[in-house]
């Protein structure tokens, strides 16, 4: 009789004991079931938040500026990695595409601005550069007064040289040091350059990365100046 009671407790602490387990590996399942929907809706809720940077611009109405803006801020996106979304979305970069038309002069034809070996995005990268050396009112100033320039130059009897621009830009806006590579040309696209910036686009396309719903792809199309 005293071995059966040992029996049917030892029975009984075994069954306790596999429920404790059983119950614990239920709760272990629900927890990690819990965080993984937890995590799923985060990582759901950063993308929603990334693309929605981007999809302000997927409008009818959008000026070349804003293009550029965009531009610098996929850049600046594109240059790093997936720490981004500290690894929880797959890092992938994003494209910007223009189709500029024919009526801006040097800028023409369909370009990907996030390609910085296209010509036309190094003509805009040099833009940007000397608006930042010499600011953008100046720039402005001195391309509208190319022939100004020009007329001081063949006063003088003096070539279109880098120095002679130089000086001629001293002589008439009393500003030293003004150097600027192939000055006539430079200045002559800087008003297409200006042109462009203030021109309508319109967003015809935006293109999302099938697996994760992440923007990877914007493209625009030249309306009118």
């Amino acid at each position: 009789m005293e071995n059966s009671s040992k029996a049917l407790l030892m029975a009984g602490g075994i069954l306790t004991a596999l429920l404790v387990v059983g119950a614990l590996v239920l709760m272990w399942t629900n927890i990690s079931r819990f965080q993984a929907v937890d995590t799923e809706g985060a990582k759901e809720q950063q993308i929603i938040q990334f693309n929605q940077e981007f999809e302000t611009y997927n409008r009818d109405k959008v000026l070349g500026a804003d293009i550029l803006s965009i531009v610098n801020k996929i850049e600046s996106y594109n240059v790093r990695n997936d720490d981004v979304f500290n690894s929880k979305v797959q890092y992938e970069p994003i494209k910007v595409k223009v189709d500029f038309g024919s009526q801006l002069g040097y800028f023409t034809g369909t370009v990907e601005l996030t390609n910085n070996s296209s010509t036309v995005k190094q003509m805009i990268n040099r833009y940007t550069d000397l608006e930042g050396k010499y600011s953008r009112e100046f720039m402005r100033k001195l391309s509208a007064n190319l022939t100004r320039l020009e007329t001081k130059l063949d006063d003088e009897g003096l070539s279109y040289t880098v120095d002679n621009f130089e000086w001629a830009i001293e002589q008439l806006f009393g500003r030293k040091y003004v150097k600027i590579p192939d000055t006539k040309t430079t200045l002559e696209r800087y008003n297409e350059y200006s042109t462009m910036k203030g021109a309508k686009f319109k967003c015809v396309n935006t293109s999302y990365n099938q697996e994760t719903g992440q923007i990877n792809e914007l493209e625009f199309s030249f309306e009118s100046k």
